[in-house]
């Protein structure tokens, strides 16, 4: 269809305004929209528009005419309030009752109610349901949304409105309905904790961050949801809970204590549980003010299939100690994981994202984190668990970006890492691991010297076979040591790296035996025996397995004053480096041991 309108004069004989107009008559006449844009870019009403405005209208001249009672048969009334509703007898001959308004018209609350007759234990909640002074019960009639306003709801920043979002909650994990929080400042003053059971779910929606704020001030925990049944197992257990949460600030005026979200999940070790879902929130500071945040933005127990889209953690400038998303388990038996996150945001804390005891797999792409003290932190505890995917990012933390400790099977491909501290630091930093591939990463650090590391690796996990470990075609630059390796971290094979003005290379030690490294740098504490007592002597220094061959050059430098080494490529291997030391002055040398330094460079083919 050609629908771009055409802005040519009225009237036309150009053949594309006819198939343009062809195409809007069918528009106008059979839209279900209530307005359409003509060729000259003007919105008019459609067919459905006009009879739209046309009942609307009659509507309003019935309304005019008539208190409501005699309306629809004498079964429909208007009243202003909630409370009007209240006050409203059972034996009028209104069967529904449209209200305008909570407190007021137009404040957002009411919407249209229905006489439950016959009801007589239904329960008061503030908002679906109304009981009447007289008994009568009046039912909320709604499509699946309620907002928080039709419970009571104020938003305007100061006034409590506790009492009216646990009501709010509690119907809508009970009823399935969304939750929608609306535009406004909603405040709660204590900590609000909703229940499921059975196969009960709960959806929270705002009109977007910024707009729809749920505001703690309980100096403790914000919102805890228990969600005992989180594994879907048809016909087994408490049922399937699951948890929705899009479009919505959570902000708060604590001084770094409580959680904001607290979700305490029940997962069992094999079942797959019911998905959780975060998308377009933030979890925040109320103005940005120094120390005012959570403890825990988000914080997830014994919880799996956990997805977070575009999520947001601002945890202020200077906070050394918040953790903007934790997730951990209680014991193997409940050991969660699976956690999902899709452009997610750190700013600042102890910890941007904290994955801990007993949680296996952890999937991040392009997450930023800048100012934390560590941005992504995975160490699973005694249990070395495996998977993880790292895809992307921005990072410039204060300590370190990547911690990994105890994980096998993983990935950390194609981010970009910088140094934002004043001291030691470490970009990616990987203890107790194996069967690991880094590629692609670009390194930066800020000169910081020997204390900054590129790549680290400490420790070997003895899972999967105890190999495997790729650490290729990395841009690092300006770092102390720009991969550095120890005794126990076993086998890595490194190849394709840059190394730009870094002060070491590659630093492994000399007692590695496995390892094959492309571009390297050797650095190793040795000892220096002399027995012959003559003028020079050639002194065999043993190193295992760091070359494919005999280094291309190499140092040897005496702690003692006034020797000198020359280095003998031809009489070198790859295990062992021949030197010829002499005294300067070219006396004779003395027969004793001295602590001395070897260093050596080469590139392999």
């Amino acid at each position: 269809m050609s629908f771009e309108p055409t802005n040519r004069p009225v009237p036309s004989d150009d053949p594309r305004d006819l198939y343009f107009n062809s195409d809007k008559l069918d528009e106008y006449v059979n839209s279900p929209e209530s307005t359409a844009v003509d060729r000259n870019g003007q919105t008019r009403k459609t067919w459905s528009g006009i009879e739209a405005d046309a009942d609307a209208e009659l509507l309003r001249n019935q309304l005019a005419a008539s208190d409501g009672g005699t309306l629809v048969g004498g079964n429909f009334a208007v009243v202003t309030t909630i409370a009007d509703l209240r006050a409203r007898l059972s034996s009028t001959p209104s069967k529904f009752t449209f209200v305008l308004g909570y407190r007021a018209a137009n404040d957002g609350g009411g919407g249209p109610y229905r006489l439950r007759v016959g009801d007589t234990t239904s329960a008061d909640n503030g908002g679906t349901m109304i009981v009447g002074t007289d008994g009568s019960r009046h039912e909320l009639v709604h499509s699946g949304t309620v907002t928080l306003r039709q419970f009571g709801g104020v938003g305007d920043g100061t006034a409590d409105d506790t009492a009216y979002i646990a009501s709010w909650l509690a119907a809508a994990s009970s009823q399935n309905f969304v939750a929608q929080v609306g535009a406004g400042r909603f405040v709660s003053t204590a900590e609000i904790v909703t229940s499921l059971t059975g196969d009960q779910s709960i959806a929270i929606k705002g009109g977007g961050t910024g707009v729809s704020v749920l505001l703690v001030k309980s100096g403790g925990n914000g919102y805890t949801f228990n969600l005992p049944g989180n594994y879907s197992l048809f016909n087994t257990g408490p049922g399937r809970t699951a948890f929705s949460m899009e479009g919505v600030t959570v902000a708060t005026t604590n001084a770094l204590v409580g959680y904001g979200i607290n979700l305490l999940g029940n997962h069992v070790s094999g079942r797959p549980s019911s998905k959780t879902y975060f998308r377009d929130v933030e979890i925040t500071s109320y103005n940005q003010a120094a120390g005012q945040f959570f403890e825990i933005g988000i914080r997830l127990q014994n919880m799996s299939f956990c997805h977070f889209d575009s999520i947001r953690c601002y945890m202020g400038a200077g906070n050394t100690t918040s953790y903007g998303v934790h997730s951990f388990s209680t014991a193997i038996g409940n050991g969660g994981g699976a956690l999902f996150f899709t452009h997610p945001t750190m700013l600042w804390g102890a910890r941007g994202i904290s994955v801990g005891e007993f949680q296996e797999g952890l999937y991040l792409t392009n997450p930023e984190c800048v100012g934390c003290v560590i941005g992504i932190h995975y160490a699973p505890g005694l249990v070395t668990e495996s998977g993880m995917h790292l895809m992307g990012g921005h990072f410039a933390c204060t300590t370190t970006n990547v911690y990994v400790n105890r994980v096998f099977s993983f990935e950390i491909i194609g981010g970009l890492y910088f140094d934002n501290s004043s001291g030691a630091f470490t970009h990616i930093d990987l203890v107790n691991v194996n069967a690991y591939t880094v590629v692609g990463n670009t390194i930066a650090g800020n000169g910081g010297g020997l204390a900054s590391n590129g790549i680290r690796i400490v420790g070997q996990s003895l899972q999967s076979g105890g190999g495997g470990c790729v650490i290729g075609n990395n841009n690092i630059s300006r770092c102390g040591i720009g991969l550095s390796k120890s005794s126990s971290a076993g086998y890595v094979k490194e190849s394709g790296n840059t190394y730009i003005g870094c002060g070491t290379r590659v630093s492994a030690p000399s007692d590695d035996g496995t390892s094959s490294f492309g571009t390297e740098e050797y650095h190793a504490a040795v000892t220096v025996t002399l027995t012959t007592g003559g003028t020079s002597e050639a002194v065999n220094i043993p190193i295992k397995g760091m070359f494919d061959g005999a280094p291309s050059t190499a140092q040897l430098t005496i702690s003692n004053a006034g020797f000198q080494c020359r280095y003998i490529p031809a009489s070198s291997t790859a295990t062992s480096l021949r030197f010829d030391v002499s005294r300067t002055s070219g006396a004779a040398l003395p027969i004793t041991s001295m602590a001395a330094l070897v260093d050596c460079f080469k590139m392999n083919a």
